[in-house]
């Protein structure tokens, strides 16, 4: 038998594998921007830490600092809404 006869076929390129190709990345852009978009709307809108925190100064002396640390009362803080946000991460 001749060898060239014996050899497998080649496989050209065809606009078929190129489309499918195409509609498949398509298709995982699409579906990973609906679960990022649907993901977002169910995260609290809300900023905890500026609800249970006093307005602190944007000074980064020690001075500042010492009377920022002062002024926080962490005993009756309530921490419960801190643990909540951890959790739902």
């Amino acid at each position: 038998m001749d060898p060239i006869q014996n050899q497998a076929p080649v496989a050209t390129n065809s606009k078929k594998g190129k489309i499918i190709g195409a509609i498949v990345v398509i298709a995982i852009i699409v579906g990973t921007a609906y679960y990022f978009s649907t993901k977002s709307a169910s995260a609290p809108t809300t900023d905890i830490s500026e609800q249970t925190l006093p307005a602190l100064s944007n000074s980064d002396d020690v001075a500042s600092l010492k009377a920022d640390l002062g002024s926080t009362d962490i005993a009756t803080t309530d921490l419960s809404s801190f643990d909540a946000e951890l959790n739902a991460q």
